[in-house]
């Protein structure tokens, strides 16, 4: 059985989404036991992995709001302002997301 420093290290790596072939050169542990331990510890991943966006999106202020408004900025400075845009046709997810996020 593998040490828990191996353990956490695995975790780590999937949740910064590298594949399993890649994690498997970096700590010499065979694909099959790296897709037991995945299962065994996809809850503790996926929170790793929220963490990681919740923290980027606190760095880069990457909320949709945010976005809009940076738009908006950005049609303000150029004198596009006073052509309203519509997202009502575009069926781009970003257009269709809530605007709460």
């Amino acid at each position: 059985m593998k040490d828990n420093e191996t353990r956490e290290r695995f975790m780590v790596l999937r949740a910064q989404n590298n594949s399993y072939a890649a994690i498997e050169r970096e700590l010499g542990v065979t694909k099959k036991t790296l897709i037991a331990w995945g299962k065994d510890h996809r809850e503790e991943i996926e929170n790793l992995r929220a963490l990681k966006d919740e923290a980027l999106q606190e760095e880069y202020g990457l909320t949709m709001r945010a976005r809009v408004e940076l738009f908006g900025e950005e049609l303000r400075a150029s004198g596009l302002s006073s052509q309203r845009a519509t997202f009502t046709s575009c069926r781009h997810q970003s257009c269709t997301t809530s605007w709460s996020s």
